[in-house]
């Protein structure tokens, strides 16, 4: 980094540090920091924001899209089929419609996205590891626990719709209307 560049980063940090009410004795300390660790993900680097990696970006993304996603996976579970994801308190109804419509799991997709941006975000390989568990414990819950209660509970309307919409890959068309598998 050139001189004139570290200056222009330090007076960031010292505009940053002193709008947020820091006394000067913590902006000197933040200087002491950045200069030795100058590393994104340091506190320098935190309250830097031309920090910006690109995959802090699409982490952030990932989070952004895969929250609202499972709230409103959520609500149409409560709406449509009245009742929750949970087991101990199922739906009444078979949920098909909204993002059920285009894949079975969006809830599991969207946390399985979330953990992937929350790694890319904050640069922590312990989080893929953490994805990668996440993936297999919920793929083996589905196929063990959750499609053979479902198809106990709803029968064929259950059985054509998992026919009809895959679990994990959204397809890009609509599933026909219920009723019209």
């Amino acid at each position: 980094m050139a001189l004139g560049s570290k200056k222009k980063a330090m007076a960031k940090v010292k505009v940053i540090a002193l709008s947020s009410g820091k006394p000067k004795k913590d902006v000197d300390n933040l200087k002491i920091i950045c200069r030795k660790n100058p590393n994104p993900g340091t506190a320098c680097g935190v309250l830097k924001p031309s920090n910006a990696s690109d995959t802090g970006v699409a982490g952030a993304v990932l989070i952004l899209a895969g929250v609202p996603v499972v709230v409103q996976s959520f609500v149409r579970f409560v709406v449509e089929g009245v009742g929750t994801p949970a087991p101990v308190a199922p739906t009444e109804h078979l949920v098909v419609g909204g993002l059920y419509r285009y894949v079975r799991n969006p809830i599991y997709i969207a946390l399985a996205a979330t953990i992937v941006g929350q790694a890319l975000l904050l640069g922590r390989a312990v989080l893929f590891a953490w994805a990668g568990a996440f993936a297999v414990a919920v793929s083996s819950f589905v196929r063990w626990y959750e499609e053979p209660a479902l198809s106990r509970r709803f029968g064929a309307e259950y059985e054509d719709y998992r026919r009809a919409v895959p679990a994990w890959w959204p397809r890009l068309r609509r599933r026909a209307a219920r009723g019209a598998l």
